[in-house]
């Protein structure tokens, strides 16, 4: 306490013991109510004098910083980054393979604890294993796990995989890591630790790196990926559920560390599932994804070397995408489809697999900005009034105009010839669009009958 605080309650007690000294022998019952009330004013005073004195020494202590306590406390619980291998270190271990030296250093074993390629040796295990200093290191019990886990396929068959989980059992030091590893081992060290460790990632759907980190793991290991793997294949057989369906695209696929042939099995068993011809949601939100995706996959009209190996996959996405093509362009950019085009293509669109992409004057581009998000990247730009549509079955390629007219086929040859690249950047005009058909048909009367027996001359049918 201060001085001036001792002094304040030395002057509170002695102004109340001379007023109580003064009235001791006074007998008046003024006088003794006078005088309580005046005791009962000065314990008020006194108290909020203790007050005040809590409040400042209250404020200086919230004011108090500790940085290096602060950090020497989080250092505790956090998780050691991984370590590269010292060049003499390396050297080290080379010359004891050899059998040039008999030990190994205490600093070189931690710091090759960390090196995968090494830490798994059953040569290195030895050494570890004849050192107590070394097995009650954190830091060096951190890197061994570090360095299974990146080989797990591998080191979770290992005789010392065992030993490795007797250590972490056995720590009895202050590390937050290895406490929170020893609560949950079974999740960790064995064998099946993959498949439960991924159960239990499923039943909170909480984000991936929550999750990893929840449980203090290092998240680019083998071990991790096979976990999200597991996870990605329970999810598959559930798509049907919305919650297990929002978890599979945004954390299993939104997952940035996937080796990219694994990404593209995850998807490939996403879209050839079930769920995925059954539910209009599925396919349109696992298909929104894929195609802006960029990175890794994006829309097969525009980067189809990227999805090589995905051909079944690949027609189903296209025939999604063609189809919100069809509806768009003549629900949409058509005002009024009095014809049922719409209908009509897309009675062709699951048979042949067609690909589509509309063309918009600046004028509709204008007016459906609204309407336009980032499925519309593939759209193609037109001079003139009038929008076209494009559908390109390959053997023929047909054009639609938005207003009402006629309906333009191109066979093969012409096609190669005047219309070869229909996702080019360069405008398209009504000229190239119409002049080089081999056939044409108005939209009245029996047309759909008409163009159906003019695309079955290709080859084409719903």
């Amino acid at each position: 306490w201060r001085k001036a605080d001792v002094s304040f309650l030395r002057y509170v007690f002695a102004r109340m013991t001379r007023r109580s000294l003064a009235r001791r022998y006074t007998v008046s019952k003024k006088t003794e109510v006078m005088s309580l009330r005046e005791s009962l004013q000065n314990l008020t005073f006194a108290n909020r004098g203790f007050n005040d004195t809590t409040a400042r020494h209250q404020r200086r202590f919230s004011d108090v910083s500790l940085p290096t306590l602060t950090k020497v406390i989080d250092s505790i619980d956090a998780l050691a980054k991984p370590l590269k291998p010292a060049a003499s270190h390396l050297r080290e271990w080379e010359a004891y393979t050899a059998g040039l030296t008999e030990q190994l250093s205490p600093r070189a074993i931690r710091n090759l604890s960390w090196y995968p390629e090494i830490a798994v040796d059953t040569r290195f295990w030895n050494v570890v294993n004849a050192s107590d200093r070394i097995k009650n290191s954190a830091k060096s019990i951190q890197g061994l796990v570090y360095s299974y886990h990146s080989r797990w396929a591998y080191a979770k068959q290992l005789p010392q995989c065992f030993e490795l989980r007797k250590a972490v059992n056995t720590y009895r030091g202050p590390n937050g890591v290895l406490r929170k590893w020893q609560e949950n081992l079974p999740l960790l060290l064995f064998t099946d630790s993959v498949k439960r460790l991924a159960e239990e990632f499923l039943k909170k759907k909480m984000p991936l790196e929550h999750s990893i980190t929840e449980f203090r793991l290092f998240g680019e290991t083998q071990f991790i990926r096979e976990v999200v793997s597991e996870c990605a294949q329970s999810c598959t057989s559930r798509l049907d559920d919305p919650a297990t369906l929002d978890y599979f695209v945004y954390q299993i696929l939104g997952w940035d560390k996937h080796e990219i042939g694994t990404f593209k099995e995850h998807v490939n068993a996403a879209v050839m599932s079930k769920a995925f011809d059954e539910s209009d949601d599925v396919k349109t939100r696992l298909v929104d994804y894929v195609v802006n995706d960029v990175n890794r996959l994006g829309d097969p009209r525009l980067r189809p070397a990227s999805w090589i190996g995905m051909e079944d996959s690949k027609k189903k996405i296209l025939q999604q995408l063609t189809r919100e093509d069809i509806v768009f362009f003549f629900k949409k950019v058509m005002t009024n489809d009095r014809h049922k085009r719409a209908d009509f293509w897309l009675r062709y669109v699951h048979s042949n697999t067609p690909v589509s992409r509309p063309l918009l004057t600046d004028t509709d581009r204008y007016r459906l900005q609204s309407e336009l998000r980032d499925g519309s990247k593939h759209f193609g730009k037109k001079d003139g009034s009038q929008s076209a549509f494009i559908l390109d079955f390959g053997e023929a390629l047909v054009v639609e105009f938005n207003e009402v007219g006629k309906v333009y086929i191109f066979n093969s040859s012409e096609k190669r010839r005047f219309l070869r690249d229909i996702f080019r950047n360069k405008r398209f005009t009504d000229g190239e669009l119409k002049r080089y058909e081999v056939y044409s048909k108005t939209h009245q009367g029996n047309w759909q009958p008409v163009v159906e027996q003019a695309l079955a001359q290709s080859g084409i049918r719903p």
